[in-house]
């Protein structure tokens, strides 16, 4: 909609999930992936296989995102309109 606030940016956990699932869908083409069991796994590695740093890139650019987007929010507030994001 050309007059729609912006959306608000995924979480850093949120992003990990969307290029893990990729990436296990990508890894293993000839098996079926039951959505739920595929988070699940997913949501295990974030929570015990990932070292701290690791999780930091995810947060860090899920922050970034998230400045931008209040940006966003209050161009759109002020104006009716906002410009995205050149990703």
């Amino acid at each position: 909609l050309p007059f729609a606030p912006p959306e608000p940016p995924p979480s850093g956990y949120i992003i990990f999930i969307a290029q893990m699932t990729t990436k296990i869908r990508h890894d293993r083409p000839k098996v079926h992936h039951n959505q739920i069991v595929v988070v699940r796994e997913i949501s295990k590695i974030w929570k015990y296989g990932m070292s701290t740093s690791d999780r930091e890139y995810y947060i860090e650019f899920a922050t970034e995102a998230r400045d931008e987007y209040k940006q966003q929010l209050r161009e759109f507030r002020a104006t009716g309109h906002f410009h995205s994001s050149k990703i």
